[in-house]
């Protein structure tokens, strides 16, 4: 049996797969909702640790979770992180 690029299959069915996969999306769209609402109400508390958690850079700037790529952009990190 011949061995399948996966790769070149792609590009040759990208319309076939996308249509199947959008079909999916909408046939189990409430099903993944309410999967994920299920999940955030379980785990409410730790995302909420985790989103509030305050980090200490080693320039000396602190940041939080959900602010480390913005902070990693900053002049302040940038001049402390790059050799002199």
């Amino acid at each position: 049996m011949p061995k399948i690029d996966y790769k070149l299959y792609y590009k040759e069915h990208r319309d076939v797969m996308s249509a199947r996969s959008l079909n999916r999306y909408y046939e189990n769209k409430q099903k993944c909702n309410d999967r994920h609402k299920e999940y955030y109400l379980e785990n409410r508390e730790y995302l909420r640790n985790k989103a509030n958690t305050k980090y200490q850079c080693e320039c000396g700037g602190r940041y939080s979770y959900s602010t480390k790529s913005r902070h990693l952009k900053t002049n302040k990190h940038i001049k402390f992180t790059t050799p002199l």
